[in-house]
């Protein structure tokens, strides 16, 4: 029988065994219903349909599984695990073709999922595992030197050992027998075996390994019979190996020669040392520490006789273990240390949970005079949320506190930042009110370590009441206020949005939130200042609320040109931080910032740009003061009124005596300057008092002296009792206010005064709205002649020469920052002319200032008027240029040719009126109306922003009422269709016109008299036009046209409430050619 045959057998064998344990529903299963089961399992069997194991998965479990026990310095379990899998892996059975495709994945796969907790076994069991290991290796080497020992199991002591079967010297088979024989046959038996057994391994008992091993005889007897068997002995004879191979002790390292000496310190011996600071043995379980009472009182030592007792009382129902007991000092020094260093100690316990600690009162350990269940219940409501709050405030100073020599650090694996700057400042601020307590906790130590004080721990916890309650604020100000998980910028902002929050006044908590929301603004402060006296953004973290977009000029639009607040990513999809990004959005805080940052930064960016800063900041009060030390002073110069007086900042008390040696120095200045009056020499007086002038100036330069967190909170506490109204925005908002105005007014000055923004936009008003119809007739008459001539007209410097020559008369500094260009090459080659125009715009050359305030969508809006303007003077020019045909009797009655003249003059008028209409309604409704509101509001702007706003408003109104919004759609194409029948009407006229041969109205006739031979041809030729006229489809178009146009009018009018529209609409619903 082959091998493949010999494994199908065996398949089918264990399916019959498998498939009665799997349909467990039914008692019986017949013959057939067998059958059938097993066919179908041969058939997926067969059918290998499911994907085979993915090997890289479980080679990566593996490995990580190797990892851990590295992680967890149980390397040698991790290497033995490797090496197994390595060699289960090289085996050359899986390479057959009979064997399925990665059958040995599949099976270490499926020996890791029977695999629970391995890392947690191994640790608990340590010995035990250990001896498996080695065991495991050497039958592994055995087996890869060739020999192939006969392996049987033994329970012996109810543990499993290997023991080979050629080291077994067989027992007597009576022993193993039923018999029925006497206690004393039996011992005969056994000794004469076991002195059989000694002979047969005499050979053996020179072996260094040799041992005996206490093997119980299996025997199966009769339930009836009753038998006890003595234990076999059964020797382990050294079987030819060596004395390395039995001896289990670790591989000393080959020799080395003798190292340098090592140099010591001499250290003074001192027993004391030990037994005061080794705390070990306190909490160990196998050893009970009880600390001797102080007092002979047996109720000194309750919290062990109350023990006692109860075990006493339970009548040994109920034992419950004795409490270690210690002295209260001990207790107090343990409190105090674990808030430095929590670690697992006597009464309390540290735990790491998804990588983060938490910390635990123990059950039975206690002072002598209190029970356990007490100690726990005080600890856990006093003074363990005090620790806890601790220990997570110093992890978020350790966390966002980074260290600026080593900025690579400040990055995680992902590239993101993990600390802000306005994260640090909040941390060092969290830093700095929790030293005063540290101070406090160290001189309450002071006091335990001292024989003469009194402490217990209800004083302790008496005396740091308010610490701890300011712990628990501050741990809940930090837990509430930081996010993990966001970018850097939504991390500062959301910071300052919910320290903003906690100053409101309904919130116990608001000037402490106070203190922290002014020292957190630090790094905005500065960064703003940097932006206020150099126009850059120094924000290398991305922690800033707006940011710089880069790009080309023409895509840097909108209000604030290329400065935008700073979004979500567009990848993000990270639900918290929606969430979080709607929440600022609703924050009164950060859209004062966010509008500060806006209109400031811009206005920064448009003095720098122009070389206006420096004048600005010379021209600005408090200009040597950083941003956060005004705002500190104007916050408490505000706060001055809860103590009825201006209060200054109340920092810490000067030096008595440095006070009084400036008052020395200053009453020898005035000294000094009074002799010194008498002498009239310039040089000789400057040089006596120079050292004046420079204490002057230093005194004017003289900033206010720098807070700390500790101090702001401490001068808000005494100020008042009462809570704040807003104090610290409105004073924020004030200063950025003033600043913004200042920096507004010296750029709105330099706009009107240098860059005449005024006379720019009156210039674009009336080249580009036509205002100076005047001025460019010339010019686009003869552009419209140019196109229909069909000549190549498309140059965009000859097109800017004509315009210049034209408006360098009226406009001479502004006529070559204006030229012509070209945008569509296929629409340049249209033979119609409303379609040619659509190729061509105006470009205007401004400064840069300029450019801020009329942006590319702004010029867009510019070039669009300015075409509509174009295809409607066309319309008008056209419609007037059509000269009226003359016939050879113009007294004669109307033949037919004469009435269908008519008509197309009748088609003529009504085109001329209803394109008159719509000229008017853009000229003197539009243009003139809206542009003399503009002006009268251009000279009020005092902001650029407003300026901004201004002028985008006036371009939107315009192009609403020019028609060219999203909401007059229908509007343009009726007006398309219309422009495109002028067009049909041009080339009707001029076919008319040929074929009538008519000639001017004011040319001489010098034939009156002849007769000529080219009456019958005339005659022909009006024929004709008569057959192939399309007069009647012109005038029906043109009466649907109008109709469509009267219809959508009406409907602008009435439903969308489009009012200024209703002088148009009943202009052409009163002209209705029905």
């Amino acid at each position: 029988m082959s091998e493949a045959a010999g494994r199908n057998a065996l398949i089918s064998e264990e399916l019959r065994k498998l498939i009665p344990l799997i349909i467990s529903e039914r008692q019986e299963i017949t013959p057939v219903e067998l059958c059938i089961y097993e066919e179908f399992a041969w058939s997926k069997i067969r059918n290998l349909r499911c994907l085979s194991t993915n090997g890289h998965a479980v080679r990566r479990t593996l490995e990580a599984l190797v990892e851990r026990f590295h992680n967890e310095s149980m390397a040698i379990f991790g290497d033995a695990l490797r090496h197994l899998y390595s060699l289960f892996l090289e085996q050359p059975n899986w390479k057959e073709e009979n064997i399925e495709v990665d059958l040995q994945w599949s099976i270490l796969d499926f020996l890791l999922a029977l695999t629970t907790e391995p890392i947690q076994n191994v640790r608990r069991n340590r010995l035990e595992m250990n001896e498996t290991r080695l065991a495991i290796l050497q039958a592994v080497k055995m087996m890869t030197h060739g020999s192939d020992p006969v392996r049987h199991w033994k329970e012996v002591d109810d543990e499993d050992e290997y023991v080979e079967s050629d080291e077994f010297v067989v027992p007597s088979a009576r022993l193993y027998g039923n018999s029925s024989e006497s206690l004393s046959e039996w011992s005969d038996d056994a000794v004469s075996d076991e002195s059989n057994i000694a002979a047969s391994s005499k050979d053996n008992l020179t072996s260094p390994s040799s041992k005996l091993v206490l093997v119980p005889a299996s025997n199966t007897l009769p339930s009836s019979t009753v038998r006890i068997n003595q234990p076999l002995s059964v020797y382990l004879g050294n079987n030819g190996r060596d004395s390395s191979f039995w001896c289990k002790l670790p591989k000393l390292s080959p020799l080395q020669p003798p190292r340098m000496f090592s140099q010591y310190e001499i250290h003074i011996r001192d027993e004391n040392l030990v037994p005061r600071l080794i705390h070990s043995h306190w909490w160990r379980s196998d050893i009970k520490v009880v600390s001797q009472p102080q007092s002979t009182n047996p109720l000194a030592n309750f919290a062990i006789v109350y023990v006692e007792y109860l075990n006493k009382k339970s009548y040994g129902m109920l034992h419950y273990p004795l409490p270690n007991t210690t002295s209260e000092k001990c207790l107090l020094r343990e409190i105090i240390f674990m808030f430095f260093n929590p670690t697992s100690c006597c009464f309390f316990e540290v735990e790491r949970t998804n990588q983060r600690r938490s910390i635990k009162v123990r059950s039975n350990v206690t002072t002598c005079s209190v029970t356990a269940s007490t100690m726990k219940d005080v600890l856990e409501e006093e003074v363990l949320p005090a620790l806890i709050s601790m220990m997570d405030l110093r992890h978020i100073i350790s966390e966002y506190m980074l260290n600026f020599s080593s900025i690579e650090n400040a990055e995680t694996a992902n590239g993101s930042i993990v600390s802000t700057g306005t994260m640090e400042c909040f941390a060092v601020a969290v830093r700095d009110l929790i030293q005063p307590i540290e101070q406090r906790l160290i001189a309450y130590e002071g006091k335990v370590k001292d024989s003469n004080e009194t402490t217990s721990l209800i004083s302790f916890i008496w005396h740091m009441k308010k610490d701890f309650e300011m712990l628990q604020l501050l741990h809940h100000l930090g837990t509430t206020c930081i996010v993990d998980t966001a970018p850097p910028h939504l991390k500062s902002a959301y910071l300052l949005s919910q320290l903003y929050g906690n100053t409101k006044l309904y919130v116990p908590h608001q000037k402490l939130a106070t203190a922290l929301l002014l020292f957190s603004l630090k790094r905005y402060c500065g960064i703003m200042d940097a932006w206020w006296q150099r126009a850059h953004l120094e924000d290398w973290r991305q922690e800033f609320i707006v940011e710089r977009r880069h790009g080309l000029q023409g895509e840097c639009d909108g209000l604030w040109g290329n400065i935008q607040a700073r979004g979500l990513l567009l990848a993000d999809d990270n639900e918290q931080n929606n969430k979080i990004y709607k929440q600022l959005g609703t924050c009164p805080f950060y859209r004062l910032l966010l509008d500060h940052a806006l209109e400031s930064g811009e206005t920064q960016d448009l003095l720098a740009s122009v070389n206006r800063l420096g004048d600005m900041l010379s021209t600005a009060a408090n200009q040597n003061q950083s941003l956060h030390a005004e705002l500190t002073a104007r916050l408490f110069s505000d706060i001055g009124i809860y103590c009825g007086a201006n209060a200054e900042f109340l920092g810490p008390e000067p030096d008595k005596q440095q006070i009084q040696t400036e008052e020395e120095i200053k009453k020898y200045d005035r000294e000094l300057m009074q002799s010194c009056s008498m002498i009239h020499d310039q040089e000789i007086l400057g040089l006596l008092t120079q050292h004046l002038s420079h204490e002057t100036e230093e005194e004017t330069n003289t900033e206010i002296p720098h807070a700390e967190v500790c101090q702001i909170f401490a001068a808000l506490e005494k100020c008042t009792k009462l809570q704040l109204i807003y104090d610290l925005p409105r004073c924020l908002d004030n200063i950025l206010r003033d600043r913004r105005n200042h920096a507004s007014a010296f750029a709105m000055q330099y706009y009107r005064e240098h860059l005449n923004l005024a006379e720019h936009v009156r210039f674009l008003r009336h080249i580009m709205f036509l205002e100076a119809d005047y001025l460019l007739y010339p010019f686009y008459t003869q552009l419209f002649r140019n196109i229909e001539s069909g000549e190549p007209w498309a140059n965009s410097a000859v097109l800017t020469m004509e315009l210049y020559d034209i408006i360098v008369t009226r406009y001479p500094d502004m006529a070559g920052q204006l030229h012509v260009e070209l945008v569509s090459q296929v629409r340049a080659k249209s033979s119609k002319i409303y379609e040619a125009l659509d190729a061509i715009q105006l470009v205007y050359d401004m400064p840069i200032a300029i450019q801020k305030i009329l942006t590319p969508r702004m010029m867009s809006i510019y070039n669009s008027i300015w075409r509509l303007m174009l295809k409607v003077k066309w319309a008008a020019w056209k419609l007037e240029n059509l000269r009226f045909i003359r016939r050879s009797d113009p007294y004669a009655p109307l033949d037919l040719l004469g009435l269908t003249v008519r008509r197309l003059e009748i088609l003529r008028f009504w085109l001329n009126y209803l394109i008159n209409s719509l000229h008017t309604h853009l000229c003197t409704h539009v243009m003139q109306a809206i542009g003399e509101q503009f002006e009268r509001q251009l000279h009020k702007c005092s902001t650029i922003g407003k300026l901004y706003t201004l002028h985008n408003k006036y371009l939107d109104l315009l192009a609403k009422h020019c028609l060219l919004s999203d909401d007059f759609i229908k509007f343009r194409v009726a007006l398309e269709q219309l422009l495109h029948l002028i067009f049909v009407l041009d080339m009707e006229w001029a076919s008319c016109r040929r074929y009538v041969g008519e000639s001017h109205a004011l040319s001489l006739d010098l034939d009156l008299t002849e007769e000529t031979d080219n009456d019958e041809n005339r005659d022909i030729n009006c024929l004709e036009y008569l057959a192939l006229n399309q007069v009647v489809e012109i005038e029906n178009t043109y009466i649907k046209c109008h109709q469509t146009l009267a219809e959508i009018l009406q409907n602008l009018v009435h439903k969308q409430e489009h009012g200024f529209l209703s002088a148009l609409e009943v202009v052409i619903n009163s002209s209705v050619p029905y």
